[in-house]
């Protein structure tokens, strides 16, 4: 069921209005830290909207986005992800670079 959740609630981390997109986040991360959900159908995807919203103007977001990402190295290969964000490297944001 969790898992199904993160389907949903991943979609909300782009979202422009940062308090909507924090909290997605946050429940993103518990959801980690608890390890309630299995990465395989949403990895990508998750991982992607990450990257993506450390180019965000708030701190508070992207600090939240570095402890997301770190659980997410906790609990998979960290191979895996660097293959995921090589792809990243040349953003025209320097704080996803």
């Amino acid at each position: 069921m969790a898992t199904a959740f993160l389907g949903f609630i991943h979609q909300f981390i782009t979202d422009i209005n940062f308090k909507i997109s924090l909290a997605s986040i946050k429940i993103v991360t518990l959801l980690l830290q608890e390890d309630l959900i299995n990465l395989k159908l949403y990895f990508t995807p998750l991982l992607s909207n990450l990257v993506e919203k450390l180019s965000d103007s708030k701190q508070v977001v992207r600090d939240m986005v570095m402890e997301c990402c770190n659980n997410l190295i906790s609990r998979n290969k960290p191979a895996l992800i660097a293959q995921q964000i090589i792809k990243y490297l040349q953003h025209a944001n320097w704080h996803v670079r």
